[in-house]
């Protein structure tokens, strides 16, 4: 005799005969499909789902939706599997969106739809073939609805023109500054919380010319004139040269090296200006070279590979510190003395301009970081590759660590001023990621309209 399907499951199979053939609806986690579609970025806290249903149209995508809100089933969409909210347990089901990715550009409009399952590499590359580029994530394998969603770094959210988004309380709607304008708002830095977006449509600009790439390695005794160089690099001065400085142990190595990478979007001459700090510093490695906009995330790929287990938390500063530079590389040479499985780990931070974002009013959005032009990120990792040196004890060092730097980038502000990116973490309070009193009590009416029974996360309500 069988076994008796769960009615979890047992839903997904009553639905499978109304969707489109293409779509397909998984049950047997012993198959190689469901097996494939359980791969994320990190296998942290990885759930096995009652089903996976992989929609191929928007129509699929409202029955998917409707179904599961009036069977009262959990559901979590999964776009390019970053997210450590792409996973649920038993009592729910997975919408995997990898078979929903379509890319239009109207070149007169110059405006770019996006599908719900697109990623950054292939909407790049879509996007310069037209001779546009866009504003999108740093790594090649994030959705790009997803990160939208969150932010992005404000000026993504800045750029939506419209979305389509299936509710909870009201099907398929469209939002745009003319249409649902008080759900695009909210959309815009909290879109996560208020339904399933099916596509949007943001605007793209017209290449100029290619991006100048300019990464410089130095080695832990040269800390201090490093720290110092990035304090004026990441000046307001130089609007368009954002960069990141990583302090990493590079695979085969003992040591850790500082590796900064930067991206210049203007002549030669404007990058060598914005260069002369770090070239000062003297670097022991330089690598520079143009690269197209298709092809912008490719040095980033090794740190976006599948598997592994790990984690990536960020906080919000609003000028760069050579001081906590200085700090993170004896707390990671700490952490990585008492606990070797740990050396993978990696303390990073970003800069880029305010300028841009402080031309947008802060209520246009709910977006509350305009501020903060510093982004201090720890991704901890148990690589697969280093198995055998790695176990949980040191994961969880890494992850503790991760938050002893964050409380120490963050120790000179206020309650008011602390910040934490809304795309890495739901722990932190809510006040830290939606700062704005105003847009947390707006956000929250507006929950109570269009996710009243929380179907999107409880989130606001």
């Amino acid at each position: 005799m069988g076994s008796v399907a769960s009615p979890v499951v047992q839903a997904a199979l009553n639905l499978r005969p109304s969707l489109s053939e293409s779509t397909g609806v998984f049950t047997d986690p012993s198959s190689d499909e469901f097996k494939t579609l359980m791969q994320r970025w990190s296998d942290l806290d990885v759930k096995e789902p009652a089903a996976i249903l992989t929609p191929s149209s928007e129509e699929d995508i409202v029955q998917i939706v409707q179904h599961a809100v009036n069977h009262s089933i959990p559901f979590v969409s999964k776009a390019g599997g970053h997210s450590p909210w792409s996973t649920i347990d038993s009592s729910g089901w997975i919408v995997d969106l990898t078979r929903y990715t379509g890319i239009k550009i109207d070149i007169q409009a110059q405006t770019a739809t996006v599908q719900a399952g697109v990623i950054t590499k292939p909407l790049n590359q879509a996007v310069h073939k037209a001779g546009f580029f866009i504003q999108s994530s740093g790594a090649a394998s994030v959705g790009h609805i997803p990160f939208v969603l969150g932010g992005g770094q404000s000026w993504m959210t800045d750029q939506l023109v419209s979305a389509k988004v299936v509710t909870a309380s009201k099907g398929l709607v469209v939002a745009s500054e003319t249409e649902n304008a008080d759900l695009f708002w909210a959309l815009k830095g909290a879109g996560q919380f208020f339904g399933l977006v099916t596509e949007v449509t943001m605007r793209v600009f017209p290449i100029e010319q290619d991006i100048l790439s300019w990464n410089c390695i130095f080695l832990p005794h040269q800390i201090k004139e490093v720290g110092q160089a990035i304090e004026k690099c990441s000046s307001e001065d130089n609007v368009n040269s954002p960069g990141v400085v990583i302090i990493i142990q590079p695979p085969g190595q003992t040591k850790p090296i500082i590796m900064v990478s930067t991206k210049h979007f203007g002549t030669e001459e404007e990058a060598l200006k914005a260069m002369q700090p770090l070239l000062d510093a003297k670097p022991v490695q330089q690598i520079k070279e143009t690269v197209s906009f298709a092809n912008v995330t490719d040095s980033t790929d090794a740190l976006n590979r599948s598997g592994g287990i790990k984690r990536q938390i960020s906080c919000g500063m609003r000028s760069f510190s050579a001081e906590k530079l200085e700090e993170s590389l004896t707390q990671w040479n700490q952490l990585v003395e008492k606990h070797p499985g740990a050396a993978a780990s990696f303390f990073m931070f970003t800069w880029v301009s305010t300028e841009a974002m402080s031309k947008v009013p802060q209520e246009s959005t709910c977006w509350s970081h305009r501020d903060c032009g510093i982004w201090r990120r720890q991704l901890t990792k148990k690589s697969m590759s280093f198995v055998s040196g790695v176990d949980e004890e040191s994961a969880t060092a890494a992850s503790e660590s991760a938050e002893s730097f964050l409380a120490m980038c963050q120790k000179d502000q206020s309650e008011a001023e602390r910040s934490f990116f809304p795309n890495h973490t739901r722990a932190h309070k809510l006040e830290h990621r939606y700062r704005d009193a105003e847009a947390r009590k707006r956000l929250r009416e507006l929950k109570s309209q269009w996710d009243p029974e929380g179907f999107f996360t409880r989130q606001f309500i």
